[in-house]
Order: structure tokens, then C-alpha cells, then sequence
């Protein structure tokens, strides 16, 4: 057996050991949190990330010269990682409706995956916080000019 399938099953058993058992058919049952809007800039003058909950809760960061040169995909994605790091607690049993205004982000986030491996990787850390923090991710897309 590869090495590539020996972490496959390792990662497949730390999920299923995470997960204790709980599995969703259907959604109807969680009630809907208040919602989340985030948003990541990458210009010379700011490059930076946050996010904004109806429920009041909000942080936003600089990021780094090294960030700063990835693309606005990422930085996208890696600012809904921190968010759903951040918000898990007030989240957990709820579904949590967010918007985001990347579409290549927010399209990879709603069907869990991404051909693109460094959003892939975001995907998977975003399923993986779900998982822990007991809580579901609706993500919408939301014009930047709105």
C-alpha cells in the first residue's frame, strides 16, 4: 500500500474518531445562526481580512508581506478559516449562513472540494472545523458591491 493511501485511511479514521458517531441527513433541524459576512483585500495600501456577525461579533487583521503576495482566492478562503476558527462556540448545533464575495471561493466551499490544491487545502481545513465545532457552513455568494 502507498504511502499517499496509508494517510488517506489515517486522515478517513481521525474524522470518523472526531465525529463520534453523528451524521446529518438533513439539515432542517438546526436552527439557523445569525449570519457572517467576510471579506479579504490585497492591495499596497491594505491587505488584510475579517469578518462581520449579525450577532455583533467582529475582527479583521493585517496580513503579512508574504501573504500579501498570495491571491485573493486564498487569502479569501484562509479568511473563512479564521472566521470558523474564531466563531465555532456561538456556532456549535447551528446551521450558519455566511457570505462571502469571491465566487471561486465560495463556489469550492459549497460543493467541498477544489481543483485547485492550495483552496483544496482550505476546503478541507473549513470540513475539518465543522467537525469539531458541531456546526454547518451555508455559504452564499454575495457581490463585492453590495
Amino acid at each position: 500500500m502507498s504511502k499517499a493511501a496509508r494517510d488517506a485511511f489515517k486522515y478517513t479514521r481521525m474524522l470518523l474518531l472526531m465525529v463520534q458517531g453523528r451524521g446529518y441527513y438533513s439539515y432542517n433541524n438546526f436552527p439557523v445562526a445569525p449570519g457572517v459576512r467576510s471579506d479579504a483585500s490585497r492591495s499596497r495600501e491594505y491587505t488584510g481580512g475579517g469578518f462581520l456577525s449579525q450577532c455583533g461579533r467582529a475582527l479583521y487583521w493585517r496580513y503579512g508581506a508574504h501573504a500579501a503576495r498570495k491571491p485573493i482566492d486564498y487569502l479569501e478562503g484562509d479568511t473563512g478559516v479564521k472566521m470558523a476558527e474564531e466563531m465555532a462556540e456561538p456556532w456549535a448545533g447551528h446551521l450558519v449562513p455566511w457570505e462571502c464575495d469571491n465566487m471561486v471561493f465560495e463556489r469550492s466551499a459549497a460543493k467541498g472540494r477544489s481543483r485547485v490544491e492550495r483552496l483544496n487545502q482550505l476546503v478541507t481545513d473549513l470540513f475539518v472545523l465543522q467537525l469539531k465545532g458541531n456546526y454547518v457552513l451555508w455559504p452564499k455568494w454575495r457581490s463585492t458591491h453590495d
